[in-house]
């Protein structure tokens, strides 16, 4: 396997706090020296793993009348910060040529000091598209021994961005002509593709103009392995090229495979969502093609034909899309547009069984696809429409109950072209991509999955915009937008005795899934997961009073590397932004540890705390079995109490806690034993939930989890399930059955 390239970072520098003026007078303890000015940093972005780059030559100006001795407090991070983030260090200037660790500042004068930043990347440190580590460092200025004042301090605070293609998300172009290619390009924060390290092109001697393209998420074949599948219209091969995925997207050599129910024009392709199913559409021949997927990614020639009898197939194009969770909810939908001069979506039951239609606005419907929530559809309006509908589906998912006017983004960006457009809409980080056969583009357009509008709809700013040909695209008829990290769902099982163990999944949870390990590790309660940024597992085994350490990947005969034993039976763990681990323990407390799990300091919490949460402000939200959220402000202390408090409705138990993001929208679920997950906006407090969701169970556990779909992930303790539901919608989608009482849950 080739190793996945990791790519750069973003840092930002900037002055927290206001500067005082010189008449002022120093008080004892003040936070800023009066008339020391600093300048305003600019972004710094595009700095190379473990490379090293300026920031920039960093004005400090004395405005006062006296000298003033600075002590150059910037230098090497602690261990555990420049393991995980970089290096930030004093590299010269005209304050202090010689990096002397201080100098002295006349009165009226300026000098600069520059600062390096050496980034660090690791593989472990997966962090979500869009997410901000903030780490504050201390420019200590310190007056001159002549003159009796009071040391003084400024906080300079270093935001470290990851761009979003560090995550895996990674955009696959399927090109219809002869160049017989798939376009490959890293997805940047703001949708954009190839921004970031540039698209590539991928080449296979079984392409044969390329119609469609799909990648499967990774862990979910054995061995972890992803696969990519690439629909060949062309005759007389008509062959789906079956390609196994290198760590940095590329694709190995493909296996050609086809199969006599295989039309000599099919348009689209589309895994199953339990990654069981291949389905191809077949337009010429008015059916859908089922393939079996094997356990390793490769495929079946056992295929089946839909429909076995008569059914409303007139003309399949495009994917076939199926609900976010389609063993709970079996309706699947596909446009049809052959012969027709207004087109309609079929909707059918599991394996095609029957199917209904729906007219709507689909006037030569070319291609369709959800988004992330599962609760809308999108259809592709072709032959010189070039619009495209959304329509909200109906809670059962047997109808489409409303659609919205057809949009247009105005500006000619659309220009679909009479043929098949595979659009890609499902992505969670907020945009759409459609493909212009027309002009030789991709539009990439924001979405909104609460109200299915799209670019101008949500706000007249949000226009959308193209990655043209010059990025390698040469004639686009499929996007597809995979994410190349893989996701691990750990379960913990949380019933006394030899039967205790850690299940681990992987992602998409489904309702058959079943664990790639069973590790028994001696635990007998656990509770409460953390991962630290050098890829070990912290375990909150609460009946045996310690925290079991594993190393990734787990196995089932994983056993831990080392374990210590808190004050007091753990419940809940969590690492902040500096690598200390906070756990929070049945006699009340929060026990904070340093790097080497040396007691540091304790929070009081004075109630029965569970899960943690930290949020991008450093703020540590904290569920409280006493019916509160809990929220302790940075920075921590010794003996400190909660910063603020916030009753939830009815003051039930709250035991799960995990924060989220979507379009810069931050939010904090819990969970509570009435069956209920409350959502907040953040920071708290914040008013009341934003929203609630009603669980089929009288008892929920003790942990919730999210991964970067914004799925989220509740333990059902009574029933011995797993709970699969949306962060921003209101329902539960998928149940696992376990067989066992679920305690932590978290993914990786």
């Amino acid at each position: 396997m080739q190793k996945k390239s990791l790519v750069c970072l973003g840092l930002m520098l900037t002055l927290v706090g206001s500067l005082a003026t010189a008449a002022e007078t120093i008080e004892k303890n003040a936070e800023v020296a009066p008339g020391i000015f600093f300048s305003q940093l600019p972004v710094i972005t595009d700095l190379a793993c473990d490379g090293e780059a300026a920031l920039l030559n960093y004005t400090v100006t004395n405005n006062i009348d006296v000298t003033v001795k600075v002590n150059q407090a910037i230098q090497v991070l602690p261990p555990e910060m420049s393991n995980k983030f970089a290096e930030i260090f004093i590299s010269g200037g005209t304050c202090s040529p010689s990096l002397n660790p201080s100098f002295n500042l006349p009165a009226g004068q300026s000098c600069t000091i520059a600062v390096t930043v050496k980034p660090h990347c690791k593989a472990s440190n997966k962090i979500k598209p869009g997410t901000i580590k903030q780490i504050r460092q201390a420019l200590v200025l310190v007056p001159s021994t002549t003159v009796q004042r009071n040391t003084l301090t400024s906080i300079i605070e270093f935001e470290l961005i990851k761009e979003s293609n560090v995550a895996g998300l990674t955009a696959y172009i399927a090109n219809d002509d002869d160049n017989n290619s798939v376009t490959l390009c890293p997805v940047g924060a703001d949708g954009s593709l190839g921004t970031v390290n540039g698209c590539s092109t991928l080449n296979d001697d079984s392409f044969d103009n390329p119609i469609d393209v799909i990648v499967s998420a990774k862990g979910v074949f054995t061995g972890g392995v992803t696969m990519a599948y690439v629909a060949n219209q062309a005759t007389p091969r008509n062959t789906i090229s079956v390609c196994p995925v290198y760590e940095d997207g590329t694709f190995a050599t493909c296996t050609p495979f086809t199969d006599d129910t295989l039309d000599l024009l099919y348009t689209g392709l589309r895994l199953s969502t339990d990654n069981t199913t291949l389905y191809a559409t077949n337009y010429q021949g008015e059916t859908i093609t089922g393939c079996p997927v094997n356990l390793d990614g490769t495929m079946n020639t056992a295929c089946t034909a839909y429909p076995t009898d008569a059914q409303p197939f007139n003309g399949p194009i495009g994917r076939v899309v199926e609900n976010l969770d389609f063993a709970n909810n079996p309706y699947t939908y596909f446009a049809n547009n052959y012969g027709l001069s207004s087109g309609y979506v079929a909707i059918c039951t599991s394996q095609f069984a029957s199917c209904t239609t729906d007219t709507n606005v689909f006037h030569f419907p070319i291609g369709m696809d959800r988004d992330v929530s599962g609760a809308y559809v999108f259809v592709v309006r072709g032959n010189e429409s070039d619009t495209i509908a959304s329509c909200q589906l109906s809670a059962d998912g047997s109808a489409l109950e409303t659609c919205n006017t057809p949009y247009s983004d105005g500006d000619g960006t659309f220009d679909f072209g009479d043929q098949v457009v595979n659009v890609y809409m499902q992505n969670y980080n907020g945009y759409g991509y459609m493909p212009n056969q027309g002009n030789t583009t991709v539009s990439i357009c924001p979405i909104d999955s609460a109200t299915g509008n799209i670019g101008t709809q949500i706000d007249p700013d949000l226009a959308c915009i193209t990655a043209d040909s010059s990025i390698g695209i040469t004639q686009p008829v499929s996007v597809w937008i995979a994410d190349l990290l893989p996701q691990l769902l750990y379960v913990g099982n949380n019933a006394s005795g030899p039967e205790a163990s850690i299940e681990v999944f992987s992602l998409p949870l489904t309702s058959i899934s079943t664990p790639l390990a069973k590790v028994k590790g001696d635990l007998h309660s656990a509770r409460g997961f953390a991962f630290d940024d050098f890829g070990n597992l912290f375990v909150a085994d609460t009946l045996d009073n310690n925290i079991a350490i594993f190393t990734l990947p787990l196995t089932d005969s994983s056993t831990p590397s080392t374990t210590f034993t808190p004050s007091s039976a753990p419940r809940g763990i969590t690492f902040d932004e500096l690598g200390r681990l906070f756990v929070s323990m049945i006699n009340g407390d929060i026990a904070v540890y340093n790097s080497t799990n040396t007691l540091a300091f304790t929070l009081n919490n004075g109630g029965q705390p569970y899960q943690m949460a930290f949020d991008s402000e450093g703020n540590l939200n904290v569920a409280d079995c006493a019916g509160f959220i809990k929220v302790y402000q940075p920075p921590f202390f010794n003996n400190q109490t909660p910063n603020v408090t916030v009753n939830t409705p009815g003051g039930i138990c709250v035991r799960g806690a995990v924060v989220t993001t979507r379009d810069s929208t931050e939010v904090l679920s819990v969970t509570t034993e009435s069956a209920r997950i409350y959502t907040y906006n953040l920071p708290l407090p914040s008013g009341a939930p934003i929203n609630t969701i009603t669980g089929p169970a009288p008892v929920w556990g003790y942990n919730i989890a999210a991964d970067s779909y914004l799925n989220g992930y509740v333990p059902d303790f009574l029933h011995q399930r797993m709970d699969v539901f949306g962060v921003f919608s209101t329902a539960v989608t998928t149940s696992l059955p376990l067989g066992f009482q679920p305690g932590g849950v978290a993914v990786h």
